[in-house]
C-alpha cells in the first residue's frame, strides 16, 4: 500500500490528495463514489477534472466516469496510430523532440512493434504484450530496452489521454539492459598510436581527439576550427552531428554538460596544428575535419557504417576507421572504445568523479560509472604499491603501471609534452620514472 500524504484538499464537487508524489481525485454523486480512472501529476489538473465533471452534472449529460472509461475501452485507435501521433507531438521540458529522436523512435514503431501495433489498444492485454516482448530482439539486450522504454512511454501516455485504464506492459528491470563492461579490454596507448598511423592523414587526428580528449564521433564530425585553442591548449566542444534518417543535422548537445571545454595534452598541440594548416579551411566556421566537397564529413565517411563493416565481401568506406583497424589486426577496438579509454584513464590519473564528469560531458554518476574499467594487471599493479605501502619501503622503484597515462604514451609523445611545461613542471612530470624510460624520452627529444 503505497504512502499517503499529508496534501488533502477540498475542491467544490469533491476532495483530492496526493500520494506517491500523484493526485488522485474523487467526489459522490447519487449516493456513489467516483474516482477518475487515472492520477494527476498536479493538483490543479485535479481540480480540473472534478470542475469538468460539475459541468456534466450541471448541464445534465453526466453519466458514471467508469461507464465513460469503457465506452473509450473500446475505442478503434490503434498503437501504431496513436504512437504515431505520440511521436509527432510529444514535448520533453516543453520542447518538441529532437528530429534525430523522432526519427529513431519511428524506426522502432516500424521496424520492431509488429502485429501488436495493428490492434486496438484497447483490445490488447497484458499477456499480449507479454508475448511481444518475449520475441523482440532478444540477441540485442541495449535495443530491446530502448524499444521497451519507446512503448511504455507510449502506453503511459495513453493512460494519461483516458484511452486505457492502466497500461498492459509492466515487466520489471525490462528498461535497463543488463551489461558487464567492468572488464572490456582497452587499448594500449601503442595501440592507439598504431591506428592512427594507419588512418588516411586527413583523420588521423579524430583517433587522437577521442582517446585523448574523450570526444564522441559526433562531436569530432561537428567540430569548427573556432573551437580550437592551441593557446590554452583546449577543445571546446559546443555541437554535435547526429543522423535523422538519411540527412545528418548538427545540434548543440543534449545536455548542459555535453557542452564544455577538454584541455588538451601537450603532445596533441603540434598534431592538431598541423592538421589545422593542412586539412581545415582558414575561416573561424570551416569544418575541422570536411569532406572532400567542404561540406560536413558524415559518421560513414569517418568511420565505417552502423551495419557493418562489410558490404558483399567488401568493405564499406576503406579508407578509414574499419579498415585500419582491420590492417593492424586491432579490429576489437570500435571508434567508441577511444573514449572508454580515456574514461577509464583520466580516473586511473586521480580525476573524482566530478571533474571525470565534467572532461566527459556527462552528468550522472551512472553515465560515468560505464566508462569506468579495469584490467588484471592493473589490480597486480595496485596490490604491489600496498605492498610497498605496508612495507614502507621507497628505495625501490614504484612499478611502472600499464594503466598509468604516462606510461601508455610513447617517449616521443612525452618529449612533446614537456616542451610546453616550465622546467618545474616538467620535473615534476618526468619524478619516478625509471632511468631507461628517461633515456628514452631524452634520446626522442634530441631526435
Amino acid at each position: 500500500m503505497g504512502r499517503r500524504s499529508s496534501f488533502r484538499r477540498r475542491s467544490t464537487l469533491g476532495n483530492m490528495w496526493q500520494q506517491n508524489g500523484r493526485w488522485i481525485a474523487k467526489y459522490e454523486h447519487h449516493g456513489t463514489t467516483h474516482r477518475a480512472g487515472r492520477t494527476f501529476t498536479t493538483a490543479k489538473l485535479a481540480d480540473d477534472w472534478l470542475c469538468d465533471e460539475q459541468r456534466l452534472i450541471d448541464r445534465d449529460e453526466w453519466t458514471p466516469p467508469a461507464d465513460r472509461r469503457h465506452t473509450i475501452q473500446i475505442d478503434s485507435t490503434t498503437f501504431r496510430d496513436y504512437a504515431s501521433r505520440w511521436i509527432d507531438t510529444r514535448l520533453k521540458k516543453g520542447r518538441p523532440l529532437a528530429e534525430s529522436t523522432r526519427h529513431e523512435y519511428r524506426r522502432y514503431l516500424a521496424r520492431y512493434v509488429g502485429d501488436i501495433g495493428d490492434e486496438p489498444l484497447a483490445a490488447t492485454s497484458r499477456d499480449d504484450w507479454r508475448q511481444w516482448y518475449d520475441q523482440l530482439c532478444p540477441d540485442k539486450p541495449v535495443q530491446r530496452a530502448r524499444v521497451y522504454a519507446f512503448v511504455c512511454s507510449v502506453l503511459t501516455s495513453a493512460v494519461d489521454d483516458e484511452l486505457i485504464p492502466a497500461s498492459p506492459l509492466k515487466i520489471r528491470g525490462a528498461s535497463r539492459a543488463v551489461s558487464d563492461k567492468t572488464n572490456l579490454r582497452l587499448p594500449t596507448a601503442a595501440e592507439i598510436d598504431t591506428i592512427a598511423d594507419h588512418m588516411p592523414p586527413d583523420t588521423k587526428l579524430a583517433v587522437l581527439l577521442a582517446a585523448w580528449c574523450g570526444l564522441r564521433a559526433g562531436e569530432i564530425i561537428a567540430l569548427q576550427r573556432r573551437d580550437i585553442d592551441l593557446e590554452a591548449p583546449s577543445v571546446t566542444v559546443a555541437r554535435a552531428a547526429s543522423r535523422a534518417g538519411a540527412r545528418w543535422i548538427v545540434k548543440a548537445p543534449k545536455s548542459e554538460a555535453g557542452r564544455r571545454i577538454v584541455p588538451m595534452p601537450g603532445f596533441l598541440v603540434a598534431e592538431v596544428r598541423k592538421h589545422l594548416d593542412t586539412y581545415a579551411g582558414p575561416r573561424r566556421d570551416d569544418w575541422v575535419f570536411p569532406a572532400d566537397d567542404g561540406g560536413m564529413r558524415t559518421h560513414a565517411g569517418l568511420i565505417g557504417t552502423r551495419g557493418g563493416r562489410y558490404k558483399n565481401g567488401q568493405p564499406k568506406y576503406p579508407t578509414r576507421y574499419c579498415k585500419a583497424i582491420d590492417e593492424t589486426g586491432l579490429g576489437w577496438v570500435t571508434f567508441h572504445m577511444l573514449r572508454h579509454f580515456f574514461g577509464t584513464q583520466v580516473t586511473w590519473q586521480g580525476a573524482g568523479p566530478k571533474d571525470a564528469m565534467a572532461l566527459m560531458g556527462q552528468s550522472t554518476m551512472s553515465a560515468w560509472q560505464r566508462y569506468q574499467h579495469t584490467d588484471p594487471a592493473r589490480q597486480r599493479e595496485l596490490a604491489a604499491a600496498l605492498d610497498q605501502l605496508h612495507t614502507g619501503d621507497t628505495t625501490t622503484a614504484a612499478p611502472e603501471f600499464s594503466g598509468d597515462l604516462l606510461g601508455r604514451l610513447t617517449p616521443g609523445q612525452i618529449a612533446a609534452m614537456i616542451d610546453t611545461l616550465s622546467d618545474t613542471e616538467a620535473a615534476e612530470l618526468l619524478a619516478g620514472l625509471p632511468p631507461e624510460r628517461l633515456a628514452d624520452i631524452w634520446r626522442a627529444r634530441r631526435s
